[in-house]
């Protein structure tokens, strides 16, 4: 023992410190490679010091345990490799030890530990305390490390999404069974796809699972309980005054970002189907003026299909429900044949019209529409 780290100890009262229960800590170092090989001699002392008090530590550093993969050699796989690669050096200052509080800060305090230029020390949270971990989870963590099957990234919590969309992972893996929040939904010619979010390190990291299924989650909450009429109205008329600020050039650099923050929220929830077929209809039209004023192209030509759908299924709808499926299909497309059958809906029913349907065809009319090809006049 030095006498710098004998000078450290005779200042610190260990006694205090918990040595009986054992908690998965979550540290930070700059230098896994060179922390690895600490905790390697640091087991081989205590192995020979054969103490029944001082077991081997258990410890894992995901930069360590995961080998950085040739591209070039797995060039099949690229996608697959970039993942592993990014996953490591998302990983890279982490290490996750298995140990009692004063043998962690017998660690922290040791001489090898103030030797080097980068020190161990302890992930910490918002409020300051040390980031500590279930067995389940590291459990987990290791399996990830171990099976890269699911297309998954970790990072900083994605903000500003409004109040939380949860479902439970359906999917076969390491996530099966767990609590997570939707953090983006993308409408594509093969289907709806999204990307979840789980907490992770008391809220301080997020793990990201990417092109997840319909078939791949459970709503927390049963369709018809999540979306209904009064949210549907209550979406339309947010919607509504979003359109009308863009039509009429009347944003703020605060409006824009309140904007984009309702727009991203409000098109979380695009992925439930309902079984109202009044309703659905009506929902699908909201997203589709909700993605085209995210600018978000790939969603707006997959929901224009489902919305031409709903108008060509032969349904009898309402004719507000008409109207709104019409003048979605106007924003979207700008065909003056939607404005003009939206028009007519609203003044043919002026009793079925919500105020938040007629300022959104009145600003409607507003923008310009696409001129006609001359085989789409022709019909050919």
């Amino acid at each position: 023992m030095g006498e710098k780290e004998d000078n450290i100890k005779k200042n610190r009262d260990y006694s205090q410190l918990d040595n009986k229960t054992f908690r998965w800590y979550v540290m930070l170092h700059p230098n896994p490679q060179l922390l690895d090989l600490q905790l390697q001699r640091e087991n081989v002392r205590r192995s020979l010091l054969r103490q029944d008090d001082l077991p081997l530590l258990e410890y894992f550093i995901p930069f360590c345990f995961l080998s950085r993969l040739s591209e070039k050699e797995n060039r099949k796989e690229a996608d697959r490799v970039e993942e592993a690669n990014n996953l490591r050096e998302d990983f890279h200052d982490f290490a996750f030890l298995h140990a009692t509080q004063r043998q962690i800060v017998l660690l922290m305090d040791s001489e090898w530990n103030h030797a080097m230029r980068g020190r161990l020390r302890h992930y910490r949270d918002r409020q300051w305390r040390e980031v500590i971990i279930t067995e389940e989870e590291k459990n987990n963590l290791i399996a990830v490390f171990s099976e890269l099957r699911i297309r998954f990234s970790i990072g900083l919590p994605v903000p500003d999404l409004g109040p939380d969309v949860k479902v439970k992972v359906r999917k076969e893996g390491s996530f099966r069974g767990q609590t997570a929040r939707i953090i983006e939904v993308k409408h594509t010619s093969d289907g709806i796809f999204l990307k979840l979010g789980i907490p992770m390190f008391n809220g301080m990291k997020e793990l990201k699972l990417s092109d997840l299924t319909l078939e791949d989650i459970q709503a927390e909450n049963v369709p018809d309980d999540i979306i209904g009429t009064l949210f549907v109205q209550d979406k339309e008329r947010l919607l509504t005054d979003i359109f009308e600020r863009r039509v009429k050039h009347t944003e703020t650099d605060e409006t824009c970002q309140q904007d984009a923050v309702t727009l991203n929220h409000t098109f979380l929830y695009s992925y439930v189907a309902i079984n109202d077929a009044f309703l659905s209809a009506r929902f699908q039209a909201l997203m589709l003026i909700c993605a085209t004023l995210r600018f978000d192209r790939e969603s707006v030509k997959a929901l224009v299909r489902n919305v031409r759908e709903h108008l060509n299924s032969g349904i009898a709808f309402p004719p507000d429900t008409e109207a709104w499926l019409n003048i979605s299909l106007y924003i979207a497309t700008r065909d003056a044949d939607y404005r003009t059958a939206g028009k007519q809906c609203v003044r043919q029913h002026p009793e079925c019209a919500s105020e938040s349907l007629r300022r959104l065809v009145s600003l409607a009319c507003n923008l310009h529409s696409k001129r006609k090809r001359a085989k789409d006049v022709n019909g050919s």
